[in-house]
Formats: C-alpha cells, structure tokens, sequence
C-alpha cells in the first residue's frame, strides 16, 4: 500500500466515524472538517493538473483548522464562545430566509434557535498560525496574498502533519475496506453515473478552455468547476461551503471587470437572469457558506441536505458561467455549454449510491 493511500485511509476512517457519532464536541468538530478537507486535497491533487483557485482555499483551511485545534486546547472558554457566535450567526441568517426555507429540504426551527450574547469572533489567524505551525505560516502567507506557492512540496507537507495529528489522537481507527481510497476509486469515480457525469464535465471545461477572450479566467473558473464536481462525485461534501464562497467571488469580480464596474456579490446575482425563489436560495447558500464555516468547526452537512444543494449549486454556477460567455460575446460557445450543462442535469447519482456515505 502506497504512503498515500494508507493516509487517505486513516482520514477516512476517522471521518466517517466522526460523521456517525453524535453531539460532537469542537475539537471533534475541527477534525471532521480537517479530515474532509484533506480528503478533497488528495482527490484534487491526483485529477487536476493545475493550482486551482479552490485548492488553495482548501489549503488554506487546513492550516487555519490545525491551528485552532492547538488553540482550543490550550484555551477551554474558546468552545463556548464559537457555540454562542454559531448561534448569533444562524439566528441572524436563517430568520432573514425564514419565509423561504420553512418546509424546504432545510431542517429548520425557528424555535430552536438560541440568543446570544456574543455577536463577534476575533480570530487572528496569522497570530495563530505563527504561534502553533510556524513551518507553515509562510505558506499561508503566500496563500493568502494568491502567490502560486510551490504545490508540489505544500501538500504533501500538508497532509503528513494531518496524519501525524490524526494517528495521535485516533491511533486505533482502521479504514474499512468501503472507507479505502482503493474503494473510491474502483467504485465511486468508475461507477457507471459518474462516468457519465465525468463526460458532461470534461465536455463543458474543453470548451470553457477554448475561449480565447480573458482565456486565463476561464481556465481558472474549469479548474475550480472540476474541484467543485469532484466532490459531489466522491460524495465529500464538507468542502462545500469554503469552494462555493471562492468560486462565486471569482465569477463576480470576473463579471464586475468585464463590465467595467463594481459591486458585491448580491448585486452581481440580481442581474443574473434565474428565477428570483432560486436567486433568494443562492443569496441563503453564499451567506450561510461565507458565516458558519470551518472556523467554526460549522459543518454544512448539520443543517441541510446537502446533495441536493451541490446540484443546485453547480447548475447556479454554470448558468452563471452561460451568462458571462453571453457577455464576452461568444455565443457558440455559450450555446454548446448550456446544451451540455442541461444534459449533465437530467439525471442526479447521489441517491444511487449515497447509501456508502453512511454504511
């Protein structure tokens, strides 16, 4: 068994358990989202080529969970002042979309949904990071200010400190086989639906990669659509919310430069040309996305069904990716990317096999 896989196997393993097990507490919390992290890691670094946009986000997020992890343990109030700024922030965000996501596939209660006291949380990550993983806050720094920092020596730094931290804390934790990275390879990326959907994707990122206006950006926004789809592929969805925050602030800068302007995200998504119930999802998807993230050990999965929030995601991001082809003003490519992405949307595999998420 290769370095790799026996890695990739242990995070697994620790993952799935943490994703079993009930109430659990930050430091548990911070692991489950490490481990998926890293997890993402691995499946991106072995399909696409390039540094995407996505991969260093999810880099990033790896160094700023470990560093947390070593921050709350040497600070035990810290875990109740996350969970008091978890519930100012889910109050504030989910009463705002109350009307729309009352008897949707959101598991809310409006009921359940504490006071709190503490409306801030002031992390100085680069403090953090330099104080508990010094040998990697230069990368973070590199990261931060979008320097291509050297991939190929970061993550595999990246992923054998995870392991280090994980066999630690969970020495005796083996992976099942169906929590073997030899498992989803051979079963969930050769699976016959994600063979097809695999076919759909390349299709639409050999086109985006034939357009020659602003040909950069959209070589960055296939690379980030292959991260996002790998993912949903491999039923890891704990990425979610750090990918979709990234690749939706790229795709409204890009649009604010091609139109020589500026304005935020909820402007850009109200001249995006959707049904206006769907707009007022997507707005609830980015902000929840942007707040109740890693940081805070917020795992997307706690609150909605989010399988069917990766599909409606990606069909947002790639409708978003129809209208800025439409903008540049090629409208061959526009129409075989909405054709393909329309085809790729008639069928959804989750349901297929999401039976080996919980098994």
């Amino acid at each position: 068994m290769s370095s790799i896989n026996k890695m990739f196997d242990k995070f697994n393993a620790i993952n799935k358990y943490l994703f079993k097990k009930e109430n659990l507490n930050l430091k548990e919390k911070y692991l489950y989202e490490l481990t998926s992290y890293t997890i993402s890691l691995i499946y991106e670094d072995r399909r696409i080529s390039d540094v995407s946009k996505t991969k260093i986000e999810i880099s990033k997020a790896i160094i700023e969970i470990m560093a947390l992890i070593s921050y709350l343990d040497d600070n035990k109030d810290f875990e109740n002042e996350v969970n008091s700024y978890t519930k100012y922030l889910e109050k504030s965000i989910y009463l705002k979309y109350k009307d729309l996501i009352r008897g949707s596939f959101y598991h809310f209660d409006e009921n359940k949904i504490s006071d709190s006291d503490i409306n801030s949380l002031n992390i100085d990550m680069i403090k953090l990071i330099t104080k508990y993983h010094s040998e990697l806050i230069k990368y973070y720094e590199e990261l931060s200010n979008d320097f291509d920092t050297d991939s190929i020596t970061l993550t595999p730094v990246l992923i054998t400190t995870v392991y280090i931290i994980c066999l630690k804390l969970y020495p005796n934790i083996e992976a099942k086989y169906k929590e073997t990275l030899e498992y989803a390879d051979s079963f969930l990326i050769n699976h016959p639906l994600s063979q097809r959907y695999m076919i759909y994707l390349r299709s639409e990122c050999d086109l985006l990669k034939r357009v020659m206006n602003h040909r950069n950006r959209f070589i960055d926004i296939s690379n980030m659509l292959i991260s996002f789809s790998l993912d949903k592929i491999y039923l890891n969805s704990e990425t979610f919310e750090t990918k979709f925050v990234i690749i939706m602030n790229y795709l409204s800068n890009f649009y604010f430069e091609i139109i020589n302007s500026k304005g935020d995200f909820n402007l850009f998504i109200d001249k995006i040309d959707i049904d206006e119930i769907d707009k007022n999802y997507i707005k609830l998807i980015y902000e929840e996305s942007l707040n109740l993230n890693h940081r805070l050990g917020y795992s997307i999965t706690s609150n909605i069904d989010v399988y069917q929030e990766y599909s409606i995601a990606i069909r947002f991001i790639e409708l978003v990716i129809g209208e800025l082809l439409k903008y540049i003003g090629d409208a061959d490519i526009y129409n075989d990317f909405i054709n393909i992405a329309d085809a790729k949307n008639t069928f959804d595999f989750e349901n297929q096999y999401l039976v080996d998420k919980k098994e």
